[in-house]
């Protein structure tokens, strides 16, 4: 009962969807349970909680409009919930991407915690139109498809003979009663399904390994009858001292630098991220088996130096030659990961301020990269970007039609193509992007684009699409009397319109 509780608790506290589904879902298979298989008052009381969590159900469907801005974040957390959520989507393409990769490698996978290695050789480019948040996935959120990836048919049929041994252990070696039968193997087959729409971690993983001592505790009687004597009691002792020094190594160390790269991450956000070098030594320093994080860190504290273009070149040149050394190591490490030569070449290209020849090595950066991972937009558009800072706009529009090949339906590749066309004077090419994009109201990030987009469709005579562009930059620009003019003429412009 504690464990069920405490588990409820962290539930609700953490808000996971996934989460609250494998509850809502195991809770209605128990109950149903104990309608079917109690009698009396029990029964009824199970009957009188399905109907008032069906009702429930229907009530937050029928409302679920309103429940949306509900000042309780789980109400606002399932009402949101939909099969059109982006979430979802991303997800389901990450899936996708895993599937693919356990078949490249079916049998043993690609190793363990190399989801992202295998996401990477078979990345959907579907999903960038989703941000570019949603384009790297060091975890599948789907514990099936992560370890088909990471363990191969081998790595899962483990997997899924443990939690079968598991529900074994408690309906036929336990000296439970019928209903706390129930309430564990609930509570085992509700940790599975949240784990269809998320991944193990050290909470998740401490609940089942708990489970496992109380199915243990309550091993019935007759099937263990053993007691320690002193020579296996001073065995067990000893054994511990000696695994005590592994423990430190792989546990305590790696936690000590996870705070003191933490403690850097946060300096230099609130405070000063030159000063803050120093401290991501510190955690670089650290004699543990796990420095990728921290080297992956340091190289982005230093591009966002470098992007503010405020710190003497020699200061930061000593910067770029460490993070260079960094990026290699872990390149070296693992050759097949995309992300370290890519974030490498984004250091280079932010930094070309400096020397304009490091524009040549983020290109080679940029090539490597999409070696590895071929179908990647947002390489082809940085690689592209280099070109544009060189005015090649030549070479950039064939990037720039790489990465729509790779996803015709991706609206950011067709506002670039569209956008380098018009750099190029093809105007009669590029105009033939502008309505489609306007018409699935792509919206561009920057302020220059975005009146572009205005700009053009106003030429063309497309006022009824071109008033929503100009209607998002008054809405960015509240306070620009030169804006809502040109706001307010285009609706003029628009046959009807409201107030």
């Amino acid at each position: 009962w504690t464990v069920a509780i405490g588990q409820l608790a962290v539930i609700v506290l953490t808000k996971t969807r996934g989460t609250m589904l494998a509850v809502v879902v195991v809770a209605f298979i128990m109950l149903c349970v104990v309608a079917l298989k109690q009698r009396g008052m029990l029964r009824y009381l199970a009957y009188a909680t399905i109907a008032v969590g069906v009702l429930s159900a229907v009530t937050i469907f029928l409302f679920r409009e309103d429940l949306r801005y509900s000042k309780i974040y789980v109400l606002q957390r399932i009402a949101t919930t939909s099969l059109a959520d982006q979430t979802l989507h991303t997800r389901l393409g990450a899936w996708k991407s895993g599937i693919q990769a356990f078949r490249q490698r079916p049998l043993f996978g690609w190793g363990q915690e190399n989801f992202s290695l295998g996401f990477d050789a078979h990345y959907n480019p579907e999903l960038f139109a989703s941000g570019v948040s949603e384009t790297h996935f060091d975890r599948a959120h789907n514990i099936i498809v992560q370890t088909l990836v990471d363990g191969g048919i081998v790595g899962t049929a483990l997997f899924l003979i443990s939690y079968s041994y598991l529900i074994f252990w408690c309906l036929k070696k336990t000296d439970f009663l019928h209903n706390e039968k129930i309430i564990v193997t609930g509570i085992i087959i509700a940790n599975i399904i949240q784990l269809q729409f998320s991944f193990d971690t050290a909470i998740s993983l401490l609940l089942v390994y708990l489970i496992a001592v109380i199915l243990s505790a309550h091993e019935s009687s007759e099937l263990i009858d053993y007691t320690i004597n002193r020579k296996e009691s001073v065995a067990i002792l000893v054994g511990l001292l000696l695994v005590t020094p592994f423990i430190f190594k792989l546990v305590i160390e790696p936690l000590q630098q996870n705070n003191a790269l933490l403690n850097a991450v946060v300096y230099a956000a609130d405070y000063d991220k030159v000063k803050a070098v120093p401290e991501f030594e510190i955690a670089l320093n650290m004699p543990t088996l796990y420095r990728e994080e921290a080297r992956v860190e340091y190289i982005k504290n230093v591009t966002r130096i470098l992007d503010e273009h405020k710190t003497p070149p020699n200061v930061v040149l000593p910067f770029i030659k460490r993070a260079d050394e960094l990026a290699t190591q872990n390149m070296n490490a693992h050759p097949l990961d995309s992300y370290y030569p890519f974030s490498l070449g984004i250091l280079y290209r932010t930094g070309s301020y400096i020397d304009p020849h490091y524009l040549e090595r983020a290109a080679q950066l940029f090539d490597q990269a999409l070696k590895l991972s071929p179908n990647r937009q947002m390489y082809y558009f940085a690689k592209a970007d280099i070109y544009n800072v060189q005015k090649k706009y030549d070479l950039s529009l064939v990037e720039y039609e790489k990465a729509l090949t790779a996803a015709p339906r991706v609206p950011q590749a067709q506002w670039y193509v569209a956008v380098t066309l018009m750099a190029l004077g093809r105007t009669n090419e590029a105009v033939s992007f502008f309505v489609p994009l306007a018409e699935r109201r792509y919206f561009p990030a920057s302020v220059e684009e975005q009146n572009l987009m205005a700009h053009t469709l106003d030429t063309m005579g497309r006022y009824d699409l071109s008033v929503y562009y100009y209607d998002g930059i008054a809405e960015n620009q509240p306070k620009n009397p030169v804006v809502w003019a040109q706001f307010a003429t285009i609706l003029a412009k628009v046959e009807h319109f409201g107030d």
